[in-house]
């Protein structure tokens, strides 16, 4: 913009020249009407540019849920603050995890919550993971979302995906189309599976015998009847491309909405159950019986496809 207006005021200036041509002077006094222009303009909100971003906020759970990025989780918040007098705090697996053990009044528990080594690292049994995406940022314990998601695999696996989530309930878990996998020791580099059934793929196992864990995966969700189906990112906890159920019927689209709504809030209860139960045996002596069977799991990988195929 700014070229286009210094081309269009130094031809409407040279055409009152004799010779047609600009001079040095009037070139020097063209930028500064420009800049004064843009200027005026920049003040007046010309150029700027607005974005919705929808979000959902739960007051019985003092949740707001949106699919808002860093950048603009930044403006959201202040927005907020302004508007409400209330701070948002942005959640990951680490954050939930703190407040989640705070509640079952194990917060002691919580900060002695150390990573998981499920197989040895480069360096042989002395070595530890690290984690390297989540070491350098501002929840370090966010690895707790990397085992959750390991912690699933091994139950949709060895227990057919049936995960107890509280008051009676339970839901069944599936793991298909996407598998993210990184090394916890920062050593090799990322595996990226796409179809159907990346757990099963010869690469998935592999990768978890280097010392990879899962970073995000495609979930399928059976709980309470209803179906759910998205992209979840372990340690940020972020829940993409959800395909909630069918509705049937629906008197009209507020209807619609209101059931939509419920869908979602059922999504997320289902979701934070299943992390309730795998935090609640990670704080247990049962923890230490589980990484053995989750360690001699990840040695057995690929080894009952191989005495199919003799």
């Amino acid at each position: 913009v700014k070229k286009a207006y210094q081309i269009m005021e130094e031809e409407s200036v040279a055409k009152g020249n004799p010779s047609g041509f600009i001079s040095k002077k009037q070139k020097a006094d063209v930028k500064d009407t420009v800049r004064r222009k843009l200027d005026d303009e920049l003040k007046s909100g010309r150029f700027r540019s607005s974005k919705m971003v929808p979000v959902l906020w739960d007051l019985s759970s003092q949740t707001l849920y949106s699919s808002a990025s860093a950048s603009v989780f930044e403006k959201m918040s202040e927005l907020f603050q302004r508007t409400f007098e209330l701070e948002l705090e942005a959640q990951s697996a680490g954050a939930i995890a703190q407040r989640v053990l705070a509640g079952l009044r194990r917060k002691r528990d919580y900060e002695d919550l150390r990573p998981t080594k499920f197989v040895p690292g480069p360096d042989g049994e002395s070595g530890h993971p690290e984690y390297p995406w989540t070491a350098k940022g501002a929840q370090p314990k966010d690895f707790l979302g990397n085992e959750f998601l390991l912690w699933l695999w091994h139950e949709v696996d060895a227990h057919s995906g049936d995960v107890e989530i509280g008051e009676g309930k339970s839901a069944t878990v599936m793991i298909d189309n996407v598998l993210d996998l990184d090394c916890a020791y920062g050593q090799s580099g990322r595996d990226l599976l796409r179809g159907t059934g990346p757990t099963q793929m010869p690469e998935a196992r592999d990768a978890l015998k280097s010392g990879k864990v899962p970073r995000k995966a495609g979930l399928i969700v059976d709980a309470g009847g209803s179906q759910f189906q998205f992209t979840f990112g372990a340690e940020s906890f972020f829940l993409g491309a959800a395909k909630l159920p069918d509705i049937e019927e629906a008197e009209n689209p507020r209807v619609l909405f209101e059931e939509r709504i419920g869908l979602l809030r059922d999504l997320c209860r289902t979701v934070d159950g299943l992390y309730e139960s795998f935090l609640k045996l990670r704080t247990t002596s049962g923890w230490e019986g589980q990484t053995g069977s989750i360690r001699r799991w990840i040695q057995s990988a690929g080894k009952r496809a191989a005495v199919a195929v003799a």
